[in-house]
C-alpha cells in the first residue's frame, strides 16, 4: 500500500509561500543535496490543490513532475483529466483509497488548505517539513486554520541539509 507524504518547505515561523504567494525566500543551493532528487524518485503520483496547480501553471515554463500522476483537489476548477492531471473534487478519504493502489509514495505538494484536510482525516502517513532559515512575517500558512482537534506526531528522523536547513521526519502517533 502506497504511503501518503507531506513534503515541503516551511519558513522558521511557519509559512510556505511569502505574501503573494511568493517562493523566492526558498533556498537555491546548486550542486547542493537537500535530498529532493531521490525523494521524487520514489514518487508514483502526486496531489495539490487549486492554488498550487494554477502557481505553477502561471510560472513554470513547463509542467515540472514528467509523466507522473498528478491530481488537483479542487471544487472550484472543472472536474476531468488532461494529459498527466486531473481534476478532483474530492471528498479526499475517497481520493486517498484510490490513491494508495499502486507503486510508490502518493505526494502531497501543497498547499496549506490541502495538507490540513489531510491532516484533519488522518491521511497523512509521513510529515517531511524541511525548515529554512527564515523569518518571513506573513503569507501562506502551513495550516491556514486551527483544527477542531489536533493530531500528535512523532520525531523519527532529523537531518541537517546545506543551507542551515533541517528536515524533520514526522509519523502521526495511531
Amino acid at each position: 500500500m502506497r504511503q501518503i507524504v507531506a513534503y515541503l518547505a516551511a519558513s522558521v515561523d511557519g509559512y510556505i509561500a511569502g505574501p503573494d504567494d511568493d517562493l523566492g525566500w526558498l533556498p537555491r543551493l546548486e550542486g547542493e543535496d537537500l535530498g529532493f532528487d531521490e525523494f521524487f524518485s520514489r514518487v508514483g503520483a502526486i496531489v495539490m490543490g487549486r492554488r498550487t496547480y494554477t502557481w505553477i501553471r502561471e510560472h513554470a515554463a513547463t509542467w515540472p513532475y514528467g509523466d507522473v500522476p498528478a491530481y488537483v483537489v479542487s471544487s472550484t476548477l472543472p472536474e476531468g483529466r488532461t494529459e498527466h492531471v486531473t481534476v478532483t473534487p474530492g471528498p479526499l478519504t475517497e481520493l486517498a483509497v484510490d490513491l494508495r493502489d499502486g507503486e510508490g509514495r502518493v505526494w502531497l505538494v501543497g498547499g496549506g488548505r490541502l495538507f490540513a484536510g489531510f491532516a484533519a482525516a488522518d491521511l497523512v502517513d509521513l510529515w517531511v517539513i524541511t525548515v529554512v532559515p527564515v523569518l518571513l512575517g506573513s503569507g501562506v500558512p502551513l495550516f491556514p486554520s486551527v483544527a477542531d482537534s489536533y493530531a500528535r506526531l512523532q520525531l523519527v528522523e532529523t537531518r541537517t541539509l546545506p543551507g542551515d536547513c533541517v528536515q524533520l521526519h514526522y509519523r502521526p502517533r495511531r
